[in-house]
């Protein structure tokens, strides 16, 4: 199941958004869900690195308690985590693509590509991110609220973005 989610920054340019999302390690400077990113083995910048990534305990919005598929209680407050694999990474282009590795979420498969594109008319950058999803039960939410996360943290993203590059310009 594929989606795609699109902002415009209202500012920085494609190449200076392109150097802080292609350090795929750092995600966490820029996703308000991650509490936390870094790379655990490969070379920085180059496909195979891996990253691990722990989302904040809210991030899916729920803090009940559910069952997991073999009926065990898991308090939705604790530690949501990702590992993930850089497939690609195109700087002409601006692009790069990841799969998940692992994670303790519900995700079966996950591929993702993010790419910073320039608007036509104004020299702003526009960040494209498409997921292709397999799931087999998220845990902590629905895909509903999965995909909607997906949107609202592009726009927290991109606001950041604009901040931070505000700031030093």
């Amino acid at each position: 199941m594929g989606r795609q989610n699109s902002v415009e920054l209202q500012g920085p340019a494609a190449d200076e958004v392109w150097p802080l999302l292609a350090d795929f390690c750092n995600f966490h400077k820029w996703f308000p869900i991650l509490d936390t990113c870094y790379q655990v083995e490969g070379v920085p910048g180059q496909p195979g690195v891996i990253r691990y990534a722990s989302l904040y305990p809210d991030a899916f919005g729920k803090t009940s308690l559910s069952a997991d598929d073999h009926g065990h209680h898991d308090d939705q407050r604790s530690i949501k985590w990702v590992t993930e694999k850089l497939l690609a990474i195109d700087p002409i282009e601006r692009c790069l693509s990841y799969e998940i590795v692992d994670n303790n979420i519900g995700f079966k498969s996950y591929v993702g590509t993010m790419q910073v594109l320039s608007v036509n008319d104004r020299d702003c950058a526009s960040v494209r991110s498409t997921g292709h999803l397999f799931v087999i039960r998220l845990k902590g939410g629905d895909l509903k609220t999965f995909y909607f996360l997906c949107g609202s943290t592009l726009q927290s993203m991109a606001k950041k973005i604009e901040h931070v590059l505000s700031s030093t310009a």
